[in-house]
């Protein structure tokens, strides 16, 4: 197709921002704009011509299920992160309940805490979701203290 513009100036623009889900592609790429255009038909729940010819893809995949998969997997590999770190430093604050370092592991627990709901937020974007999840990964970690138990010791010097 003639267009009055050198090979130079055929150019293919592909753009997308931070915000926008979409990924937007224009090209003068007559056999590019063909396999855009057939992918279009095939997938037009996720890729679609726009009114000014160009096509757009939808980032999020249109739910692909692998991302979904990975995206729980995800939420499950950070919720049990948090309940082993959480068990862990809530032994070390009752083991050092009378020393000054309970301050360090409290304050650490409630870090992780944080660190954990603003993970999840991120991941799932629903706070009341987020807020569901913190509570049972919490009551998970409470339910292993009591029921499994705490380390008893003291805390031996080198010497």
């Amino acid at each position: 197709m003639r267009t009055g513009l050198t090979k130079q100036e055929k150019t293919t623009d592909i753009w997308f921002d931070e915000k926008d889900p979409l990924i937007h592609i224009r090209t003068h790429n007559t056999a590019l704009k063909k396999r855009l255009l057939a992918y279009s038909r095939r997938y037009p729940a996720i890729c679609q011509q726009t009114k000014n010819k160009h096509l757009s893809k939808n980032r999020q995949g249109g739910g692909n299920m692998k991302t979904k998969a990975s995206k729980y997997l995800e939420i499950v590999i950070e919720s049990i992160n948090y309940i082993i770190i959480s068990y862990a430093l809530s032994n070390m604050a009752m083991l050092f309940q009378s020393n000054p370092l309970f301050i360090l592991f409290f304050a650490s627990e409630i870090w992780v805490i944080g660190n954990y709901w603003r993970k999840v937020c991120d991941m799932v974007k629903n706070k009341i979701l987020a807020v569901v999840l913190l509570i049972i990964c919490f009551a998970i970690h409470i339910g292993i203290v009591y029921f499994i138990g705490r380390v008893v010791g003291t805390v031996v010097p080198f010497k």
